[in-house]
């Protein structure tokens, strides 16, 4: 009975006649009247199979960048990139990727691309320059940050947990091949885009005055909230790294940092919590 309930919940989920999460819900509603019925566990063995660890990091890591995101944290490092690349190609082309790896480790791909291709459209645009490869090595380089830690994906955070994988054990594993990935990636990349072309040193400079008419603190509300939330977004991520030596959960960590992040940002909370992906975490559990 148990594996014709699990395989009908994955036909369910496969199929998308349902919604997933509630194709996910149905399934476990059914192991569990089935593990009831039979006798095979009890109600409070069954409350056990949900991964709470997870749901709180989930959770957690949600409000956190959230609420960064409302303080406009990641603009802010994406016009500070495009002003460091001085608006030479090659150059902005690799920052570019390596911000969309930045920020892949701790959004989702879909919201790291909306941030860094929106600016990406509007640097080439003013620098004359055809945004395709840019945009094209964003989306390559947004999956090689969702490698890289530990709260990148859903995915490694259930693995992790399941194996006993600490945050820094992830990264000494993760670390390594996302770097073989990225020096490959970056070597055909810009030879396919044909990206090293030579510039005269007026050319540089007319580029350099078009990036720096670009304000980074022009995305910035309240200096204040900004910096604050910065320094909570860091001290979270950091403790984050750093759970196993303190012996502290990352579910902990990561819920303390969201609350914080609520308290310090002065965002909106009720818009926060409705930005989160509940069917990600209902999925999940």
């Amino acid at each position: 009975m148990f594996i014709a309930v699990f395989i009908l919940t994955y036909i369910l989920i496969l199929s998308d006649k349902i919604n997933r999460t509630l194709a996910a819900i149905i399934g476990a509603l059914g192991i569990v009247a089935v593990g009831l019925v039979f006798n095979v566990f009890s109600y409070e063995t069954a409350l056990g199979f949900i991964e709470f660890e997870v749901l709180l990091i989930l959770i957690g890591t949600f409000i956190v960048t959230a609420a960064a995101e409302a303080s406009n944290i990641f603009e802010f490092a994406a016009i500070k990139f495009l002003k460091i690349s001085k608006g030479e190609p090659i150059r902005l082309f690799v920052l570019f990727s390596l911000l969309i790896v930045l920020l892949s480790t701790i959004l989702s791909n879909l919201v790291a691309m909306v941030i860094v291709a929106s600016l990406t459209m509007v640097a080439c645009k003013n620098l004359d320059l055809d945004p395709k490869p840019f945009i094209f090595s964003e989306a390559i380089f947004a999956n090689v940050g969702g490698l890289m830690t530990l709260i990148s994906s859903v995915p490694n955070i259930l693995v992790s947990l399941v194996a006993g994988i600490t945050f820094l054990e992830f990264l000494i594993f993760s670390i390594p091949l996302s770097i073989v990935i990225m020096v490959v990636t970056f070597q055909v990349l810009i030879r396919l885009f044909k990206l090293r072309k030579p510039l005269s040193t007026s050319q540089k400079a007319d580029l350099q005055n078009k990036v720096e008419a670009f304000d980074e603190w022009s995305v910035v509300t309240d200096k204040k909230t900004f910096n604050r939330s910065l320094v909570i977004m860091t001290i979270t991520f950091i403790l984050l790294a750093l759970s196993d030596f303190f012996g502290i959960g990352l579910g902990f960590i990561a819920i303390i940092g969201g609350v914080m992040m609520l308290l310090v940002s002065h965002v909106d909370v009720e818009k926060i919590l409705q930005g989160i992906d509940w069917s990600v975490i209902f999925f999940v559990a």
